[in-house]
């Protein structure tokens, strides 16, 4: 090897080291941040998954009516699980949900959301 290779072998490995403990210094930077954060604002550790407003409404649209979630979101079409569904996705709409999140929440396509929201005015 030359003297001018050698050089560069040093400079390629000082320059490898250097973003090693570059990245080494910003993931513990980011895990000292992330634990500021959580004990300043108390936010829910990253297992801990906060529950949506819409399957909250959900649960107390099921409970209200006397039905699970699960009958809900399920292709049953007695009246009361249908006039359940029209008062879950009326009351999530007047919460700005748009249709497709509805739909996403109930496991239905957003058409059917847009038919029980207007047959939910009409009952």
């Amino acid at each position: 090897m030359t003297a001018h290779s050698i050089r560069e072998v040093e400079d390629g490995i000082r320059r490898a080291m250097g973003m090693c403990s570059r990245r080494i210094a910003h993931a513990a930077i980011r895990e000292e941040l992330w634990a500021t954060l959580q004990s300043c604002m108390q936010l829910p550790a990253p297992s801990q998954e906060p529950v949506s407003p819409l399957v909250q409404l959900l649960a107390d649209t099921a409970r209200t009516h006397a039905l699970t979630a699960e009958q809900l979101m399920g292709a049953n079409r007695e009246r009361g699980c249908v006039l359940a569904r029209a008062d879950f996705a009326t009351k999530a709409r007047a919460m700005g949900c748009s249709y497709p999140q509805i739909a996403r929440v109930l496991h239905k396509h957003h058409t059917s959301i847009i038919h029980l929201v207007r047959r939910g005015f009409q009952l």
